[in-house]
């Protein structure tokens, strides 16, 4: 398996079967009840060393540890809106255009404010944008309630709602496309199409449940790239101030029942879709299918989330699961001529 980035290891690639989950929890088990050591030995000594070492390699060349990242003072952005309990929301708004896109990230996204930066500077030049960030993520408050699918699509619905904002095309990235589908199936005359950017699906897991994600993992952030120093300072800065907070943690917990939650919802029959796929993620389904034979081609999973096939685009991209990073132009690009196509 290619090296992995934090979102792709909490979202998508290679989800973790029952069995690794019931190992890795066996082995902790078995680690925590060794005997104290009164002197340890040379070896013990190495360990906590060799450990951070293996950390490092997991990641792709370049990822920051956020438990170690010098955080800069971060500037504020965007609308804060009350979606109850006393609760802000944080939504960034941008762009002249009358044709609403709003954008929804993935899981343990730091800020998408900033990550989908690169895609949103060239659609707010035709469309108008609200960049979505949920309780927890960017610079919205910390929840109270649990991060359940249906809290966190009422919420999402709160703040559009008290901004006025309705009747437009929904985008997400990873985990955010089962919130979106929820989304569509719970306030459908909100949303004329919606567009994914290598989304997760209900069956993704196959047979199997997606392990709960390590704090090692949860700590570690990629740059984003094409991007000035200040931006990613300023990334950076927000992910060691939030990272591995107590919403990403619930969040990460109640992965595999959300995504079961959706198993026979579809958006429905006239609401067209448009797909932006990675072929890594494809890749790692392939090598799923191995282990789960009944599961479906990347792909097909996509296609079958509408309940009408004709309503439904692909592409499948040369990128990784953060796709947006590198394929923001002809991502761009494509999602002005879908609108534009079914604007007429």
């Amino acid at each position: 398996m290619k090296n992995i980035t934090k979102l792709s290891t909490v979202a998508l690639s290679l989800l973790l079967c029952t069995a690794c989950a019931a190992s890795n929890t066996s082995t902790s088990k078995t680690q925590s009840h060794h005997p104290k050591q009164t002197k340890l030995t040379d070896k013990q000594k190495e360990e906590p060393k060799n450990k951070e070492a293996a950390d490092q390699e997991m990641h792709p060349q370049g990822a920051v540890d956020l438990t170690k990242y010098k955080a800069k003072p971060v500037k504020d952005y965007g609308k804060k809106i009350d979606v109850g309990d006393g609760k802000k929301m944080n939504i960034y708004e941008t762009g002249q255009g009358k044709i609403p896109i709003v954008f929804i990230p993935g899981q343990a996204e730091i800020s998408p404010r900033y990550a989908y930066k690169n895609l949103i500077e060239r659609l707010s030049k035709k469309y108008k944008i609200y960049t979505v960030e949920p309780l927890g993520y960017g610079l919205s408050d910390i929840p109270t309630k649990p991060r359940t699918l249906e809290n966190i699509t009422k919420e999402i619905h709160t703040g559009l709602n008290k901004i006025g904002v309705k009747n437009f095309y929904l985008a997400a990235h990873s985990l955010g496309g089962m919130y979106s589908l929820n989304y569509a199936k719970t306030y459908s005359n909100d949303v004329k199409g919606f567009i994914g950017m290598d989304t997760s699906t209900p069956n993704m897991e196959g047979d199997g449940t997606t392990g709960e994600s390590s704090a090692s993992t949860l700590k570690w952030a990629e740059s984003i790239p094409e991007v000035d120093k200040k931006t990613n300072e300023q990334y950076l800065s927000i992910g060691a101030k939030k990272s591995g907070n107590k919403t990403e943690r619930d969040e990460d917990r109640r992965v595999s029942d959300n995504l079961h939650k959706m198993e026979k919802v579809k958006f429905p029959k006239g609401m067209p879709a448009k797909y932006f796929l990675a072929n890594e993620s494809a890749e790692d389904i392939k090598m799923r299918k191995k282990i789960f034979p009944k599961l479906k081609s990347w792909e097909q999973q996509h296609i079958d989330l509408s309940e009408d096939p004709k309503d439904v685009s692909v592409e499948t991209l040369d990128a990784s699961h953060l796709i947006y990073h590198t394929q923001y132009k002809h991502m761009a690009k494509a999602i002005d001529e879908w609108i534009q196509s079914h604007e007429k």
